[in-house]
């Protein structure tokens, strides 16, 4: 349970500060200047919080934590492709993600700072 804390905490900090930290502010803007749908996709942190946990979920293969979860749904390993592994767990992860950072913006937003300028 602690490590599924800490994996939300770090998709949502990666994707709040992305999304509505001043530092980005010139990022946003440029992108916004080339794209309005890039725009609408990074000034949302539960967006980013599902591609953020889905590459993470990726990146950490062979992380104990992630790979003992069942895989009741490995299904394919045996021609080389492992469809809970290349698939289903980048899913799982990135919902999970966006779940957590869509509940900590909220009580983050809404709560502590209640600050449009944020």
């Amino acid at each position: 349970m602690d490590i599924l804390l800490m994996f939300i905490l770090f998709c949502y900090g990666i994707a709040a500060t992305l999304a509505v930290g001043k530092i980005f502010q010139p990022v946003r803007e440029w992108v916004k200047q080339r794209s309005e749908w890039g725009y609408k996709f990074i000034k949302c942190p539960m967006c980013l919080s599902f591609w953020i946990g889905a590459i993470t979920s990726i990146a950490l293969w062979n992380w104990p934590h992630l790979t003992s979860l069942p895989h009741s749904m490995a299904m394919g390993s045996e021609i080389g492709f492992d469809l809970y592994k290349h698939l289903i767990r980048p899913v799982y992860f990135g919902f999970i993600a966006a779940a957590g950072s869509f509940i900590l913006h909220a009580l983050v937003w809404r709560l502590a700072l209640k600050d449009k300028d944020f």
